[in-house]
């Protein structure tokens, strides 16, 4: 099992290099599974095993209220100072299959019937379910947006008013005070580059910068060229291996002003 438990703790350190992840527990789930069974494969003498089993029991009922007995009130909506949350908590109100209307009505009504664009920070996939196939939704978060993903992410003063700091441990008053509020893990908001918007509804690149403009091509043949082209496949390994690098200067005189979100007809 050496090698079993090595990639556990190699899992473990990336993920922390990363910066970790908003939502409980998901990035651990494969190194959790593991352990299990390596721990279930460990020869314990018959008078501790009460003791393990009794410690096994504690730990599975210490968070029980989150799952088996979770029932249709089950609402967790706060963020704690770390950037971590319940995220089924947090959407079970909404999304829960013991609660939710979100798919149970017909929601070919809220579609629209012309092409359009819009864009919007997370929850894409349920929102490309409710609007419908005519809406082309820009993620500016970048989590699938192949060209904001490569981008600097600006600084949100609004994530602070997004804290929960009631009911904590008195210790995060002191985590407050040191920590940058302004982000959050998972939710870095893009730059989106003028033009950017402009070029899926006329689906060509206008964007302005010439630099952006000249990576956004390069991101256009890898995700739209042939799929064997050699170049295709020689753009992946160039950009993957940081022989192509996206620019690097400050795009904040690019980035859209806070306001409602809009939504563009597309030609």
């Amino acid at each position: 099992y050496n090698l079993l438990v090595l990639g556990i703790l190699l899992q473990i350190v990336y993920v922390v290099y990363i910066g970790g992840d908003f939502m409980e527990g998901r990035f651990l789930t494969s190194s959790f599974f593991l352990s299990i069974l390596i721990i279930s494969q460990i020869y314990i003498k018959k008078k501790f095993q009460p003791f393990v089993m009794g410690f096994i029991l504690i730990l599975g009922f210490y968070n029980s209220k989150n799952t088996i007995f979770s029932d249709k009130n089950y609402h967790n909506p706060k963020i704690y100072p770390s950037g971590i949350a319940d995220e089924r908590g947090y959407y079970f109100q909404d999304t829960g299959l013991l609660v939710t209307q979100i798919f149970h009505s017909n929601v070919k009504n809220s579609w629209s019937s012309k092409k359009q664009i819009t864009y919007t920070c997370g929850s894409i996939g349920a929102e490309g379910i409710l609007r419908g196939p005519n809406m082309h939704i820009i993620d500016t978060c970048g989590l699938a947006d192949p060209l904001l993903a490569r981008l600097r992410f600006i600084k949100n003063p609004n994530w602070k008013k997004v804290y929960f700091f009631h009911e904590v441990p008195f210790f995060y008053n002191w985590l407050i005070s040191k920590k940058d509020m302004s982000w959050r893990i998972g939710h870095f908001v893009k730059q989106i580059p003028l033009g950017y918007i402009e070029s899926f509804v006329k689906d060509r690149n206008v964007i302005y910068d010439e630099e952006i403009k000249n990576f956004y091509n390069i991101i256009l043949r890898i995700t739209r060229d042939s799929l064997w082209s050699l170049e295709r496949f020689k753009l992946i390994v160039d950009i993957n291996t940081r022989k192509i690098l996206p620019p690097n200067h400050d795009y904040e005189h690019y980035r859209i002003q806070e306001g409602e979100i809009e939504i563009w007809d597309i030609e």
